[in-house]
Parts: C-alpha cells; structure tokens; sequence
C-alpha cells in the first residue's frame, strides 16, 4: 500500500524540466552565452541582456541594432556580438560598454568562434550567395579583420561555425555544405554535405564527433541532426529526424541537446541514436538558442518567452554518490524518488543525469528499472542498504 500510494502520488508531482526566467521580456533569444563568473548573456531582437543571478533579473547591457544574432566569449573574457545590419560589436567590461569593431559583412552576422589563442572567425550570410564576405577572421582582438573563404566555392552564406580540441574549423552554409580548416583559417576544403538546405548549427563532443543541425527547406530534404564520426567526411541522419533544428549544445557528460523551431528540446544520451522531448514546464516550444552555464544549469532562448533554465542542478556522473537522481547533492531522499518513477512508468524527460546516479543496486544497468526503484524505496522507508558507492 505505501509503495502503490508512493507511485500515485509522484506521478501527479512531477517536478518540471524547465521554469521561466524573469526576461528578457522582448523577447526574441537568437543567442546565449555564459561567462566563467555565472554571468549570462541573452542577445534578442533588441540587443545584449545581461543576468548574474540565472534570471532572476536581467538589464540591457547594450543596444547593437535590431536582430542581433550571435554571441561569443573569449578566454580573457571580451564579449563579442554580431548584428543583422553586418557588425560585430565588442565589450571588455562584462557588457557594460561596447564598441563596433568590424563592420563590412553587408547583411548579417550569422556565427562567430573563437579559439583559445583569441583568434575570431565571424560567418557573415545575406542568403545572396557571393554578394556576401564569407568568412572573416580577426587576430587583433577584432580591431582589423581579413576576408578568409575564397575556397567556399559552392557558397558564401556561412550560418554555423565551430572548433574541435585540435584548433580544427568547421563551418556550415546555408546549401548544406560543410568546410573545414586545419590552419587557422589560411584554406578551406569542402569535406561533405549535409543532406538538407539549411546548416543552422554544429557541435562537437570529447569523442570528436560533429552533430550538425538542419532546418527544413521544403526542397523534400529530411531536416533534423546528423552526425559525422570521420571528420566530417560522412554524415548519416541519427535518431532526430523531420525536425527543424535552430540550436545545438553538449553538456559535459556528452549528452547532447536540440532546440527546435516549435517542438521544444530533445535530447539523447547515446550519441544520437535516440531522443526524448524534454519540454515539461517549457511553454513556448520555438527554441533559437540553447547554452549551459559552469553549474551544468541548461539555458533556453525561446521566440516570446524570454529565456527558460532547468530547474534541477545536473551533477557531473555521479559527483556526488549514485541515488542523487535529481542532482540537488542531497542524500538519496523522496524528491530523488520521484525523478526515478517519473522515468520508469511515465517515460519522463527529466530524467537526466548519469549511469552512476541512476545504477542505484549497482549492476550496471544503462538506465534506472524496477530493480533500482525496489532498491531506493527499501533505502528510504525501510533503512535498507545504502545506495552502491561510486
């Protein structure tokens, strides 16, 4: 009876994936990055927002023209911020001040990357093939920048960029192609295509797989994310498929992560093959952008709803012990429960940590069973043994 009435109760209490922060209330979230201090950063239709308390409040840090687009911060902490009308303006003061320091991209400002040496490459995009710069590469600190796609033959509209542990280039275009450098920018090669017009985003993860996210273009391509584990040399469609996919992030346990243009956030936890919606609390389903800040805390930049955060604290694989299901660092308890249930009998996506965490009789099961939640409940109503140690 007290286990029958436990499952009846958690599963009328589940606990939200997402809440809502407080702003930014114009809305528009095409961008998000955090800074090591904890600070975020929300560029909009409207410019730069700026939080240091995960949303609970946030101020406009700086207007930088209308559709703002992108957001990149350097090692030495220089914030850098693209804009729809073709610059790039930056801040050496946490957003406080800022200062236009490239322009002639002509139109949009569409991706920037920066390496640890605080090289800047900025992809530019009019959707007017070679009206448009390319790629465009800074070694200044964004004070002067030199035109770097001549090899971008098929395209000059690049939309996604991003950097393997190797210093490596990988940029992606709006046909679908994706180039990659393996000198700093001086030459490009064309190393495949993805299958699909529109290349929003790319990601990279520690195995140096690259996921790259498609959007739909009505040409009958099959938008989604797809993956490449050779370099980029072949790309196969994984588990997230018929999907527009506006934004693309990889937490430090390698589980991956897509915004969607009105689905909400999916995510999976083995490399792509499948997926699970994780939009519980998340009332506006079109995502742009997506982040994560030092805390593991996940970040939503949606059209109108401002900026979602998770409302659980994900651990590293098991940080602390195996049972602390929801991350808070607390002892196996009833709220940990809860989480277990929700994923076993309702097929919750909040449930999202690591084997460690969940392999709570230690048998090396690859998700939470009946046999963990047996162990747990024995634990917490009826001083069982502990939880296996990691």
């Amino acid at each position: 009876m007290l286990v029958a009435g436990f499952l009846l109760y958690s599963a009328n209490a589940q606990t939200n994936f997402w809440e809502q922060t407080n702003g930014p209330s114009k809305g528009y979230v095409y961008s998000l990055a955090t800074n090591a201090s904890g600070h975020i950063f929300a560029q909009t239709y409207f410019g730069v927002f700026r939080t240091a308390n995960i949303g609970d409040s946030w101020i406009q840090a700086c207007s930088v023209g209308s559709w703002a687009s992108t957001l990149a911060i350097s090692t030495s902490g220089h914030i850098f911020a693209g804009s729809y009308g073709g610059s790039v303006f930056r801040s050496t003061d946490n957003g406080t001040n800022w200062t236009e320091v490239g322009t002639g991209f002509r139109e949009w400002v569409s991706a920037l990357a920066i390496n640890t040496s605080g090289d800047i490459f900025a992809g530019a995009a009019t959707q007017r093939g070679n009206e448009c710069p390319g790629l465009m590469r800074s070694l200044d600190n964004g004070d002067s920048w030199t035109i770097i796609s001549s090899d971008l033959t098929t395209t000059k509209d690049v939309t996604a960029l991003t950097i393997n542990a190797s210093g490596h280039i990988f940029a992606g275009t709006y046909n679908g192609h994706v180039f990659r450098s393996i000198d700093n920018g001086d030459s490009w090669t064309r190393i495949g295509t993805v299958p699909n017009y529109y290349c929003i985003a790319l990601a990279i993860n520690s195995s140096e797989h690259i996921f790259a996210g498609t959007y739909a273009s009505g040409n009958n391509e099959v938008s989604g994310v797809y993956r490449t584990t050779d370099d980029g040399n072949n790309w196969t469609l994984t588990g997230l498929s018929n999907h527009s996919i506006n934004a693309l992030v990889i937490n430090a346990s390698g589980h991956l992560f897509a915004g969607t243009d009105g689905e909400g956030v999916f995510r999976s936890t083995d490399n792509g093959d499948s997926w699970t919606d994780i939009n519980s609390g998340l009332t506006d389903l079109e995502v742009f952008s997506l982040a994560i800040n030092a805390n593991g805390r996940f970040l939503a930049g949606t059209r109108y709803g401002g900026v979602f955060r998770s409302t659980q604290l994900p651990a590293g694989c098991c940080l602390n012990f195996r049972g602390d299901m929801n991350g808070d660092g607390k002892e196996a308890n009833i709220l940990d429960l809860n989480v277990m249930v929700n994923y076993i009998f309702r097929g919750s996506g909040d449930y999202g940590l690591c084997l460690e965490e969940s392999n709570v009789n230690g048998d090396g099961a690859a998700k939470p069973n009946i046999l963990d939640l047996n162990y747990l409940i024995n634990y917490i109503f009826r001083q069982g043994p502990e939880p296996a140690v990691c």
